[in-house]
Order: structure tokens, then sequence, then C-alpha cells
């Protein structure tokens, strides 16, 4: 399963998505939170937090706990 969370707070936005597989023998789930701060109409500075498995399809049967910095191109 997916949940994803939503909340603006004046100009900023936050974001957070879990997943999870809901086995109980191999329970593989994740956790990202989001922070995305406006530079002008179409363009972010972006925080990210990842801690889980499967942040990438190589990465299904790996856990990692990564932090990245960016810029993206489109809005919620």
């Amino acid at each position: 399963g997916r949940v994803t969370a939503i909340y603006k707070l004046k100009k900023n936005t936050f974001y957070a998505i879990g997943t999870n597989t809901f086995t109980l023998k191999d329970n593989r789930g994740s956790l990202e939170f989001n922070y995305l701060y406006p530079i002008n109409k179409d363009l972010n500075l972006q925080a990210q937090f990842f801690t889980g498995y499967g942040e990438t399809l190589v990465d299904y049967n790996h856990h990692q706990t990564t932090f990245g910095l960016g810029v993206s191109f489109i809005n919620w």
C-alpha cells in the first residue's frame, strides 16, 4: 500500500510518502519526506529524506537511508 500526505504553508510545501508491503514475513516499507521552497513560478528548491526499501527498482531488497538536495520543475 501507499499513503501520500501534502501540506502547504504559505509558499512552502511539505509532503510525505509511506509505503508498506503488508506481509508479515518480508515486510519492506519506506518513508519519504520532502520540502519544497519556490524560487520562482516554475522552479523549486527541494530537500528529500528517504529511509526504507525500494527507492529505485535496483534497490527493492536493500534498506537504505538517503538525503538529497536539488531543484524541481513541477508543482504539486
